[in-house]
């Protein structure tokens, strides 16, 4: 009985993740450019939040991206890239300034392009949704110096909310007035958009086009919304090979673990339930 017990605790991980690789990894051979989702590129020794991935691990990434020729590029160029290259979507989520500090040296060096979706209500400050973090946002000259070097700047917002909570008029206001304030900033048009906490529904994304957004990434619930403008990215974290999400990119199985566990984690970071509290909350599902 117990060499029972103890064999049915040891397999319910390993049964667990097979169920997780059936129902969340099954690979969408459709995906004409993959792409990735980080937040954090930092040395040294990481944060307790998972979403931290180290600099070593990062540059081994894209040198292996490079060699593998890929190219990296941006959400609204995705269709321009060389004939003879693949490519891929390099994106950051809350346009930390450790981003520009860390990351993009490595970027540039190997000539990728990449995404970064800003928060601007946070220009210059540290966020308020994530504990763990000590990392500040990108300030406005910062998003500035980013844009003239050719990246991309997209919105994640004015304010971080989870936007299906929202009603009309707050949701209106969250999307045209980060896209208005970047705009102004950078002199660039803002055409893409990454929605804070992965909250987006078919309400959410028709206000995001009704406001002026032609992009949107989704890392959460790929399937529920079709939209040839809407791009799937997998979550990066901290505990993470490089090897496992050169899988994410390219899988070679029609199961995909590595695939799996960003789906799975990235439901750990829904939107705080306080904007349910709003006097003005709309219960709105997909």
């Amino acid at each position: 009985m117990i060499v029972n017990t103890l064999f049915l605790i040891a397999a319910l991980p390993f049964s667990a993740g097979g169920l997780a690789s059936l129902l969340f990894g099954k690979v969408n051979r459709q995906i004409s450019v993959p792409g990735l989702l980080f937040h954090s590129v930092i040395p040294g020794a990481l944060l307790p939040n998972l979403s931290c991935y180290s600099t070593k691990k990062f540059e081994h990434l894209i040198a292996l991206l490079k060699d593998q020729n890929y190219q990296g590029v941006t959400v609204s160029s995705r269709d321009k890239h060389l004939p003879d290259k693949k490519s891929v979507l390099i994106t950051f989520d809350d346009g930390f300034q450790c981003v520009e500090e860390y990351a993009l040296p490595i970027i540039e060096k190997f000539n990728f392009k990449t995404t970064i979706f800003c928060v601007t209500g946070f220009s210059g400050k540290k966020s308020s949704w994530d504990i763990y973090s000590n990392n500040r946002h990108l300030d406005n000259n910062a998003i500035r110096r980013i844009a003239a070097q050719g990246h991309e700047i997209g919105s994640h917002t004015s304010s971080h909310a989870f936007l299906p909570y929202l009603n009309d008029t707050d949701l209106r206001t969250e999307l045209a007035t980060s896209k208005k304030t970047l705009e102004d900033m950078t002199g660039c048009p803002v055409t893409s958009i990454s929605f804070p906490f992965g909250g987006v529904n078919r309400r959410v994304w028709q206000y995001a086009q009704q406001v002026g957004y032609t992009y949107g990434t989704i890392y959460r619930d790929h399937k529920k919304i079709s939209s040839p403008d809407l791009f799937p990215v997998y979550g990066v974290y901290q505990f993470e090979s490089v090897e496992n999400i050169l899988h994410k990119i390219n899988p070679q199985n029609y199961i995909s673990v590595s695939r799996a566990v960003s789906v799975l984690l990235s439901h750990f970071s829904k939107g705080t339930p306080v904007w349910r509290l709003r006097d003005t909350y709309q219960n709105i599902t997909y």
